[in-house]
């Protein structure tokens, strides 16, 4: 801004070097001292804004963006800067509001364009994410970025193998960036072109660029090899908030033995909710350490004493599977966050079962297999979770009574076209049935009209348009429970499985038909329903998904025992969270007394 103060060039640069070198926190306390003297300094506010950002401060870096803004209303990269705070912040809306304003100030900008059409993503406006990134697609081979946020996009309307191949291209032109190798792999999860090995091939090839950009001096840990002491497990993770993997967690986390436990968390994202409140009153620690570094993070987990460290995002969003590489526990496992090989070596276990991963499998895996039978987890519906009503297709005051309702309420994501030519099959086998489809994505228009166009290509033809409903999302996931009232049976998908949604389809007293292929991905909802005793709910293949899906539709004394009888089997079954946390903490105590038997060895030898 023209006439605004400027610092002396020897501070700026002092402040400027130390944000380079990781030092943020040194960083930050100069440049707030220069933006109190210098308010109205561009450079210093955006230098200011980016470090309080890593530091986690993002209400307080919200603050000297909208000084910057207010300092100079034209400044593109003060208007860009606090999108990406606002962002952060989960205020999407005002996100994109800016980001919209800084791309027209400069819109040849593809940096701004990727920005832009994640800010859409988070705001639900899927069909904008993609336009804005589609409008330059004949540039998308020049600039790595904007591909590869443009297969991310394709990825949340279900098109994941176009993803998966756009992924790959950016990584032939970038063989040596960790994050195109994650995105290679993130993506192949969802794909249906992968194999096992292919999979297992892009964790491995993620582990080894991280190993080769990140070396690391792993020193001796200092635990107590005592095999039979009070063991601490620190869990660590960005959802220990209003998420779908807090309902996993919480049943372990309210139930474990602290005579035989001792349970911290570290929370990566700073955003609180009535379940972060929960979990910090069960468990015996619980810290927030959202943006710290690393190598810092690592250090402080070695402190901390912690015997086992668990990783529970795999490679989804806000992850810090960094800290693992560091070695910071003497055992660390990767259990729920994604069902797939995390590639790192300093990952010792994941956390599975012999269904999930039956013998024979080891080899899909870097690390080893700790097997939790007959289920890997426990599951606990929301606080608030109505009843089971009867099937809407026996429902007196139903609309749909006397018509069969499939459903699925999964991520887009996981949808592909081998999985909508069953789903079609499915509809032609019950003459007058529906489908309805519900996710957040479908509040675009075009992604509805996206769906149902997929399903008419799948075989469905013209009736796609009236029995294909690609329903308004839920404002929440509290508001979503009810819907399936208005469900008869949920058809998963595949290759990657429900597991949240196989959950709460089965607490509503809705049967899920599934089809485990040959992959981890796929084998959960497997995994639930046969510990819950319903194998016949387990399709062979295709023709056996379509066949039981068709059988169940004709019986209805089946379909009105299963409402009534699903929910208190699940919860004698997968919501027993006294009998998984005692599975857990055998598992647990097992590494554990290997571990220490390891030390035994080896100071008998030295």
């Amino acid at each position: 801004m023209a006439g605004a103060k400027i610092p002396p060039q020897s501070k700026f640069t002092q402040a400027y070097k130390l944000a380079t070198q990781g030092r943020d926190e040194a960083a930050c306390a100069l440049l707030l001292k220069l933006a109190a003297e210098f308010p109205s300094h561009g450079d210093t506010l955006a230098m200011l804004v980016a470090v309080l950002c890593r530091l986690g401060r993002a209400q307080q870096a919200l603050y000297y963006a909208d000084r910057a803004v207010a300092a100079d209303p034209s400044s593109r990269v003060a208007v860009s800067n606090r999108a990406n705070v606002y962002m952060m912040l989960d205020r999407p809306e005002e996100g994109r509001r800016d980001m919209r304003a800084a791309l027209a100030m400069e819109p040849e900008n593809l940096e701004l364009r990727c920005v832009l059409a994640n800010a859409c993503l988070m705001a639900n406006k899927h069909d904008e994410a993609l336009a804005t990134l589609e409008a330059v697609k004949d540039r998308l081979g020049q600039h790595d970025r904007a591909a590869a946020a443009y297969a991310g996009v394709l990825q949340t309307v279900g098109r994941a193998d176009e993803a998966f191949r756009l992924h790959g291209e950016v990584l032939l032109r970038r063989p040596d960036d960790p994050a195109a190798a994650e995105r290679v792999l993130t993506s192949a999860i969802y794909a249906t072109a992968p194999s096992k090995a292919r999979i297992k091939e892009a964790a491995a090839r993620y582990g080894r660029l991280v190993s080769q950009r990140m070396p690391v001096s792993r020193a001796a840990h200092a635990n107590d090899p005592d095999p039979e002491r009070r063991i601490r497990i620190g869990f660590i993770g960005p959802d220990f908030r209003e998420h779908a993997s807090m309902r996993f967690f919480e049943p372990l986390a309210s139930s474990y033995d602290r005579a035989r436990l001792d349970v911290r968390c570290y929370a990566t994202y700073q955003k609180s909710s009535a379940t972060t409140e929960r979990i910090r009153a069960a468990v015996d620690g619980f810290v927030m350490v959202e943006g710290q570094a690393a190598s810092d993070l690592a250090a402080r987990i070695r402190r901390d004493g912690i015997d086992v460290l668990v990783d529970m995002a795999g490679h989804t969003t806000g992850h810090r599977i960094d800290v693992f590489h560091h070695k910071p526990a003497p055992i660390q496992c990767t259990w729920y966050g994604q069902p797939v090989t995390s590639g790192l070596t300093g990952i010792d276990y994941r956390i599975v079962d012999s269904i999930t991963d039956p013998p024979g499998t080891e080899g899909d895996n870097i690390e080893r297999l700790m097997r939790i039978d007959p289920c890997c987890f426990a599951f606990w519906p929301a606080p608030g979770t109505p009843e089971p009503r009867e099937a809407p297709s026996q429902r007196e005051d139903s609309p749909t009574r006397g018509t069969i309702t499939f459903g699925s309420f999964s991520n887009l994501m996981k949808f592909n076209d081998e999985m909508f030519r069953c789903w079609a099959c499915v509809l032609r086998a019950v003459p007058g049935s529906r489908l309805v489809l519900r996710h957040t994505a479908m509040a675009s228009p075009g992604v509805k009209k996206m769906m149902i166009g997929r399903m008419a290509a799948a075989g469905l033809g013209d009736e796609a348009e009236s029995r294909v409903i690609a329903a308004d999302p839920a404002a929440n996931a509290a508001a979503m429970m009810p819907m399936y009232h208005e469900i008869d049976i949920a058809l998963d998908t595949f290759p990657y499985c429900g597991m949240t949604t196989t959950c709460e389809a089965l607490t509503m007293g809705v049967p899920v038909v599934t089809l485990p292929v040959d992959r981890s991905t796929a084998r959960y909802s497997e995994s639930i329903l046969r510990f819950m005793g319903l194998p016949e709910l387990v399709a062979r293949d295709a023709d056996d998904y379509a066949r039981i899906a068709a059988s169940l539709a004709a019986d209805a004394s089946r379909l009105a025992a299963l409402r009534s009888d699903l929910r208190p089997r699940l919860e004698r079954t997968v919501g027993d969270a006294r009998g998984f946390a005692a599975r857990f903490e055998a598992a647990m105590r097992g590494a554990w007394r290997e571990w220490c038997a390891a030390q035994r060895q080896a100071a008998e030898k030295s």
